[in-house]
């Protein structure tokens, strides 16, 4: 009998002692204890991920990352209910003016006659690369990284970006979005949004039909010589988008 009543208590010690003390500390923590009171924001991703290129990336938990690394035009403010778009590099919302067949102005958005819509986007001065190598100059302005030997890193010993002796920078413009929309009909990158931008940027799937083809060409292809009429540039901080017809998602891509 006495000894029921001891199984039974130390039963109860077991079970009770782990719930008394959960709330103090945790056995699985990962984190360090000194980190416990600052601000920071702790997160985890399923798998890693498989590519960094935004114009190749089509998976939520690679955009954790590349959010962190590139930034677009705009942005969203998840502090506002319901959240919207506002400017990130952008110095405004982009305006959007239609026209008909005929390139007439028409200014009601639900006008039936829409042919196409030209999103003009202003990007803010003063906005630059954080340091690299990629763009590090001589006094004589040319690059010292490019057009590199195989054998330049092993023979420099660099194996990690601050093993590179100059680093540069160089401002954002307009033409380094541009750059970037022409990729995404790259054969080369096989972007899996090409398809769908084709059917509303102007111009778009003839652009990527004059391209090489992919394997067809080995090495760097300049896209700037192939021009595209759907995306024009205006000045450094100013490029102006067509889209056939009234596309209202397009901000949102």
């Amino acid at each position: 009998m006495l000894s029921a009543i001891v199984l039974r208590m130390w039963l109860v010690f077991l079970l009770v002692t782990p719930l008394v003390h959960a709330g103090s500390w945790v056995l699985n923590n990962p984190y360090p204890a000194n980190e416990s009171q600052q601000k920071i924001y702790y997160t985890s991703f399923s798998e890693q991920p498989k590519t960094l290129d935004p114009a190749k990336s089509y998976s939520s938990n690679e955009y954790q990352f590349i959010a962190q690394i590139y930034e677009p035009v705009l942005q969203y403010d998840y502090l506002i209910r319901p959240y919207k778009l506002i400017p990130l590099t952008a110095a405004q919302m982009p305006d959007v003016r239609y026209y008909d067949d005929q390139g007439n102005a028409l200014t009601n958005p639900q006008d039936g006659r829409i042919a196409y819509s030209v999103y003009t986007i202003h990007i803010l001065p003063g906005i630059y690369y954080q340091p690299h190598p990629a763009f590090a100059k001589d006094k004589h302005g040319h690059y010292f990284y490019h057009q590199l030997s195989a054998d330049f890193l092993d023979e420099h010993g660099i194996n990690q970006l601050s093993d590179f002796e100059h680093t540069g920078t160089r401002e954002l413009i307009v033409d380094d979005y541009i750059y970037e929309i022409q990729r995404l009909a790259n054969p080369a990158v096989n972007s899996p949004i090409y398809g769908l931008m084709s059917e509303y940027i102007q111009g778009f799937r003839d652009y990527g039909a004059t391209l090489p083809g992919k394997g067809a060409h080995q090495g760097y292809i300049d896209l700037r010589q192939y021009p595209l009429s759907g995306v024009r540039k205006v000045d450094d901080y100013t490029f102006e988008i067509v889209i056939n017809g009234q596309y209202p998602q397009f901000l949102f891509g």
